[in-house]
């Protein structure tokens, strides 16, 4: 995300409180998805993003022509005093990496108007590395577009009802250009094609309605790196400020003292490697940890003379974010996640948090288990986590609660196994959320799994 769009992100986060009344909607997802991480890929979802100028749309001869706040965006030809109707969705941020292969992708709108008419439309995506807000000067007609296109000519609509369309190709012009990161924003721009004039179509604007804005769902796979700890030193002993890159290549790691991964360093863990923390010590990441274990070569966590919860403050993850794969963490105050980070194939067992989500940050736990912890996920800061993704776990079995929504942010947590029947309202004991404290934001268990999921 730019500068820019930081900073007017920031100004707009007064209003992110009112979210904790809104229901998180449990939208449809493709069929093939499954809402979860495959062998060699991850799903991700990007939403229409929190400003009000991230969806608009422009009509022809209106005044005026660029509609900021209009209650829907209107797609095709709407006929007298507008002509032709585009529709332009920045999605921010967009978690998938550069050069990555997009597997598939899915646009989801929601249908304001119930319509039969014909409308052929035209998907493109902007030509941009990260797409700026709308402007009243600088709509979805002034957008330069990338050359692949999609065409879509959707059939009868019902108001209320989810509607999709396969774009994998558009983002895959996007995150092949050399300057696309990961977190970037991402314009669709959805034009009239030739609809005959007074047909068109109209979706909900993230403005009248937040819970039903526009979103794409991303499979993606990349390959992953094999670092080689050739130029990097181990280090021993485990303890103080690690300055400068460093793996630690073999194990037992004893921890005997608070470890700091400074700004700008990277710390590799390498499979099979256990580290033991010997005292009430804590991993504080304001780089980036990267601990990438194997089906039969874990990485584990742990203390190192008991198995008290809580007996090692655990890892603390900011910084630019941190990438844990089959890793194993156990007795200690479990993750805390205030950055990007990606925590997948992993056990987070026996701590007093299994995962500890804070603030706005485009986090993703998927395919792990979350178990005998005191508090399974808990969110908390403001506005919270709204864009973290979580699916495709099993989350069972912890003594206080399952989930804990300590944050106005609402919280959906996607096709995870929950012990039995998913929770619904009235929640129980298992959950807390806005029904307990209004303060809080509300949590929903979307299109819950039947069985524990393995991976």
């Amino acid at each position: 995300m730019s500068i820019k769009r930081l900073f007017a992100a920031c100004t707009f986060a007064v209003l992110v409180v009112a979210l904790a009344l809104i229901a998180c909607t449990a939208p449809p997802m493709p069929p093939t998805s499954e809402g979860r991480v495959a062998a060699q890929s991850t799903i991700v979802t990007a939403y229409v993003g929190a400003l009000a100028t991230d969806d608009a749309w422009h009509a022809q001869s209106s005044s005026p022509p660029v509609w900021l706040y209009d209650t829907a965006l209107n797609m095709g030809n709407k006929g007298t005093g507008y002509g032709w109707a585009h529709t332009g969705l920045v999605l921010d941020p967009v978690n998938v990496p550069q050069g990555a292969q997009v597997l598939s992708a899915t646009l989801f709108v929601m249908a304001k108007e119930t319509s039969s008419a014909s409308v052929p439309l035209r998907i493109y995506v902007e030509d941009a590395d990260d797409a700026a807000t709308f402007a009243s000067d600088n709509g979805p007609a002034n957008r330069t577009t990338m050359p692949t296109y999609v065409d879509w000519s959707p059939g009868p609509w019902t108001a209320n009802t989810w509607y999709t369309c396969t774009i994998t190709s558009l983002i895959q012009q996007v995150v092949n250009r050399p300057g696309w990161a990961f977190g970037n924003a991402l314009d669709i721009l959805i034009k009239d094609n030739g609809a005959s004039y007074g047909n068109y179509r109209a979706i909900y604007s993230r403005d009248y309605a937040p819970a039903y804005r526009a979103y794409v769902t991303i499979e993606y796979a990349v390959a992953t790196p094999t670092p080689t700890p050739t130029p990097l030193p181990t280090a021993t002993p485990a303890c103080g400020v690690i300055s400068a890159d460093t793996a630690w290549s073999s194990g037992p790691v004893t921890v005997t003292c608070n470890v700091a991964v400074a700004e700008g360093v990277t710390l590799t863990i390498y499979p099979g490697v256990e580290v033991r923390v010997n005292g009430p010590y804590l991993f504080d990441i304001a780089g980036t940890l990267y601990a990438v274990g194997t089906v039969s070569q874990p990485i584990t966590f742990t203390h190192a003379t008991t198995t008290t919860k809580g007996a090692w403050l655990g890892l603390r993850l900011g910084g630019p974010g941190s990438t844990l794969e089959r890793v194993v963490v156990r007795y200690g105050a479990g993750l805390n996640i205030y950055s990007p980070s990606v925590i997948r194939y992993s056990i987070i067992a026996s701590n007093t948090y299994g995962v500890a989500l804070y603030g706005p940050h485009a986090m993703t736990v998927t395919s792990s288990t979350i178990q005998y912890n005191d508090y399974g996920i808990l969110t908390y800061g403001v506005p919270g986590p709204a864009t973290a993704l979580i699916t495709a776990c099993n989350v069972l079995s912890n003594t206080v609660y399952d989930v804990w929504v300590n944050s106005p942010a609402p919280l959906c947590v996607w096709r995870s196994w929950w012990g039995g029947p998913p929770p619904t309202y009235p929640l129980g004991s298992a959950i807390c959320d806005y029904r307990d404290n209004w303060r809080q934001g509300e949590f929903t268990a979307v299109d819950s799994a039947a069985s524990p999921i393995s991976w």
